[in-house]
């Protein structure tokens, strides 16, 4: 072995192994296979039930957290979510779900409780992000 040939081979090692490892703090961006779908239609969000996906619209701020209308009488509910209400437009990811909301109920006095018609079913995202 030559005199140098062993600084020089781990030098080369330490450049190679510098290429490889970067200090940039940022995460690289996501690939197309990782990012999820965005869906906007009734089709697209029955086909997608129970997997991570992305929906896009305008906000809509409800009781149980907001919503994004991703078509015409088609919207996205995200519970327990609370965008600012200068939010108009959003794009919100979690996992699709067909969700059965609680089912008002009329006590003996007439009185109604808080909740829906019998039936009524939402499409909501659990572990719901803005994107």
């Amino acid at each position: 072995m030559r005199p140098g040939s062993l600084r020089t081979s781990a030098l080369a090692l330490l450049l190679l192994i510098g290429a490889c490892v970067s200090n940039d703090p940022r995460p690289p961006p996501p690939s197309p296979e990782t990012t999820p779908p965005t869906v906007a239609s009734f089709a697209e969000l029955k086909a997608a039930d129970g997997k991570v996906v992305r929906v896009r619209g305008k906000v809509q701020h409800e009781k149980l957290g907001d919503a994004v209308l991703v078509e015409e009488g088609l919207d996205v509910l995200c519970p327990d979510l609370r965008l600012p209400d200068g939010v108009t437009e959003a794009t919100l990811e979690g996992r699709l779900e067909l969700w059965s909301p609680p089912v008002a109920e009329v006590n003996d006095r007439g009185e109604i409780s808080q909740g829906v018609a019998e039936g009524t079913r939402r499409w909501i995202l659990r572990d719901c992000k803005p994107i």
